[in-house]
C-alpha cells in the first residue's frame, strides 16, 4: 500500500494530463521490414495536474505531506475520472451508489479514494461494480453524503524535486506529476483489454475515427537515403523501394465515450506493437464516373496512377470510399488499365449516382502502426479531452 496519498482536488482552471504507455522492441531490416516485440503485460499509467490550495490547511497538509513521503510511493487519484455520490454512504454497508463509472479507470480489484472539501478521505477496495454503483471489499468506516467526490486511485512515485508557487502567506499552488509504480510490496495493477468497436479490413482493424480539422493534419513522406560523399562524385543509395508514410492527427474528444474508444485501440495496439489501417482523410482519388453495383471499373480523374502508384506495395494501393450514404467501402486496387480507370479486387457494394460525385470522398487506405508506445490525454474537463497521434506505415501485408 502507498505510504500517502493525495487527498487534494485538481484544479480545472488548468488540464489535467494522463498518459498510457507500452513497451515495444522493434528489430527493423534492410529493407524496411520490421519484428516487434511487445514488452509489457500491462501499460504503465501516469497523471499530471494543478493542485491550488485555497486555505492555510490545505497549504499545511500539502506541504508536511510533501516534506516527509517525496521519496515515498503515493496513492494518486486520477483526477479526470471523478465520480460522486448519488446517495448517502452509510458507515458500516460496502455499496457506493455514484453517478457513472463508464468508460473510466474503476476497475474491479483496483482501488479508489473518496475525500471532501476538508480533505478527509478513506481508501475503498473495489469487488464489483456497475455503470451506478460500486462494491467494496470490506464495509466503509465513515459516512459520506451525497456530492462526494471519488476517484480511482493508482499507486505511483513523484519527482525528487517539487515546486511549492505561493499566492499569498497562506495559499499556494503545486504542479505534481505521478507515475505509476509497481514494486515489491504492491500488488499487480488491475488490468482489462477491450474488444475495439472498430470495423475490420482483411483481418486487421480500420482506426476510421476522424481527426479533429482545426489542428491541420499532418502528412509525412520519409524515404531513408544514405548518401556517401569524400573529395570527389557522390553516391546515394536506398534498400528500401518505397518512403514511409508517417501521419499525425490530432482528436478532440467531447465525451468519455470518445476517450476511451481511442484508448482501448492503443491499449489493444499495445503502443507501437501491432498494426491496423487508416485513411488519409484526403481525397486522393476523384471519381468522375457514376458508380454501379458490383462495378470492379471505376473512373477517376488521371492522376498518372499507372507510373506513380500501381507498382507499389505499402501505399496507394488500397482504398478507402465513403459514399454519400454515410456507408464505407474497402478495396483494393489490382490494376490499372488507363491512367483514368482503376479496377479493384471486388465488386463496389454501394452504387453513386452522378449528381452523388461531389459527396463521395475516396482516399488510401495506409497499413500502420502507432509511432510512439505512450499516449497524452489532455482533459480540458472529467468529459472532454484532445490528443495528438502519430502514425506510420509497415510492411506487414
Amino acid at each position: 500500500m502507498p505510504d500517502a496519498y493525495f487527498n487534494f482536488r485538481h484544479d480545472w482552471q488548468k488540464k489535467v494530463v494522463s498518459k498510457k504507455k507500452w513497451k515495444t522492441a522493434i528489430i527493423t531490416g534492410s529493407t524496411g521490414q520490421e519484428q516487434r516485440s511487445a514488452l509489457y503485460t500491462w501499460p504503465r499509467r501516469s497523471v499530471s495536474g494543478s493542485l491550488h490550495q485555497m486555505s492555510y490547511q490545505e497549504s499545511s497538509q500539502i506541504k508536511r505531506k510533501i516534506y516527509k513521503y517525496l521519496h515515498s510511493t503515493w496513492g494518486i487519484p486520477l483526477w479526470q475520472d471523478i465520480a460522486y455520490l448519488t446517495v448517502e454512504a452509510v458507515s458500516g454497508q460496502p455499496t457506493l451508489n455514484v453517478n457513472t463509472t463508464e468508460y473510466t479507470n474503476f476497475i474491479p480489484l483496483s482501488f479508489c479514494i473518496l475525500f471532501n472539501e476538508n480533505n478527509e478521505y478513506e481508501i475503498i477496495e473495489i469487488l464489483s461494480l456497475t455503470n451506478t454503483e460500486i462494491t467494496a471489499v470490506s464495509n466503509i468506516t465513515k459516512t459520506w453524503p451525497v456530492g462526494t467526490q471519488i476517484y480511482p486511485v493508482i499507486n505511483a512515485r513523484i519527482t525528487g524535486q517539487q515546486k511549492h508557487k505561493s499566492n499569498t502567506s497562506q495559499t499556494g499552488t503545486l504542479n505534481i506529476e505521478a507515475d505509476e509504480t509497481f514494486e515489491i510490496d504492491n500488488p499487480v495493477p488491475a488490468y482489462l483489454e477491450t474488444t475495439p468497436a472498430l470495423p475490420q479490413y482483411l483481418e486487421k482493424y480500420v482506426f476510421n475515427i476522424k481527426p479533429n480539422w482545426a489542428r491541420e493534419p499532418l502528412q509525412i513522406v520519409d524515404h531513408a537515403t544514405q548518401f556517401l560523399q569524400f573529395l570527389g562524385l557522390g553516391c546515394a543509395e536506398t534498400k528500401t523501394d518505397e518512403p514511409v508514410m508517417r501521419f499525425d492527427f490530432n482528436f478532440f474528444c467531447v465525451n468519455r465515450q470518445e476517450i476511451n474508444e481511442i484508448i482501448t485501440f492503443f491499449d489493444y495496439c499495445r503502443g507501437r506493437f501491432k498494426s491496423f489501417w487508416i485513411p488519409t482523410w484526403q481525397d486522393d482519388i476523384i471519381v468522375t464516373a457514376p458508380i454501379a453495383i458490383n462495378d470492379t471499373n471505376i473512373t477517376i480523374e488521371d492522376i498518372e496512377y499507372t507510373d506513380f502508384w500501381l507498382n507499389n506495395e505499402m501505399f496507394g494501393r488500397y482504398l478507402y470510399f465513403q459514399m454519400p450514404s454515410g456507408d464505407i467501402s474497402t478495396k483494393k486496387i489490382i490494376a490499372a488499365p488507363s491512367d483514368t480507370v482503376i479496377t479493384v479486387d471486388a465488386g463496389m457494394e454501394y452504387a453513386c449516382e452522378q449528381n452523388q460525385l461531389s459527396g463521395l470522398s475516396v482516399s488510401f487506405l495506409a497499413l500502420v502502426r502507432f509511432s510512439l508506445d505512450e499516449i497524452k490525454i489532455n482533459h480540458s474537463t472529467s468529459h472532454s479531452a484532445n490528443m495528438a497521434l502519430s502514425f506510420q506505415t509497415v510492411q506487414d501485408v
